[in-house]
């Protein structure tokens, strides 16, 4: 009998061990996918009060967009609009649209350890989208300080910034391939953080609009 007590009490103690083991090592393999790979975190230059050049002047976050249930393959969408104002010189303006922005619920709202992850990931991607949109203002607002034709300059801003982000969501996959995202991030910040006067994009947006109306 005592031996089979024994037994008994083994094979009652030997699951909760193994559960115990099993509980450790789940948040080992989640700590893994939540930090493994992580890089920096995304950095952000601002313009001057006075003169920004994109609203808002600010890294974005998942309040900023709409929140849509989930539906369809796609987990989110960032709409930005050029605004030429009527400054002396004239600025474009790169403005958020809060209202064609959106992110998948499931997205921007999970508990879920498996999703954060991809949450982040996601939102970075995103930011992207908007810094790239930013960046490229300014430097058509550098080239307006010298003189550029500001409606001839917005119609070639739309151009630009269709290109580049339709090349970025191409080479990146959407933010899928992590090492071509990564490049972007790097490029793109780089030249966020420099700052337009030492940028060619600015020259390369006004030698296209010369070129375009001589």
């Amino acid at each position: 009998m005592g031996h089979v007590l024994a037994v008994n009490e083994e094979a009652i103690k030997r699951p909760g061990m193994q559960k115990g083991r099993r509980a450790k090592l789940w948040a080992v393999v989640l700590l893994s996918l939540l930090f493994s790979g992580c890089s920096s975190a995304m950095r952000w230059a601002q313009d001057p009060p006075n003169v920004p050049s994109c609203l808002p002047d600010r890294l974005l976050t998942w309040e900023d967009f709409r929140p849509k249930a989930e539906a369809g393959r796609r987990a989110a969408e960032t709409a930005v609009r050029f605004h030429l104002e009527a400054h002396s010189p004239p600025r474009i303006l790169a403005v958020f649209d809060p209202k064609l922005s959106w992110v998948r619920a499931d997205f921007a709202y999970t508990l879920n350890p498996l999703k954060i992850r991809s949450s982040e990931q996601l939102l970075r991607h995103e930011q992207l989208h908007y810094t790239i949109s930013c960046m490229l203002a300014r430097e058509a607002n550098l080239s307006l300080m010298n003189g550029g034709d500001p409606k001839a300059m917005l119609i070639l801003l739309n151009a630009v910034a269709t290109r580049m982000n339709v090349q970025y969501d191409a080479e990146s996959n959407h933010g899928l391939n992590r090492e071509k995202q990564q490049e972007w991030e790097d490029a793109i910040q780089e030249s966020l953080l420099a700052g337009p006067l030492t940028k060619p994009l600015a020259k390369t947006l006004g030698d296209d609009l010369r070129s375009k109306s001589n």
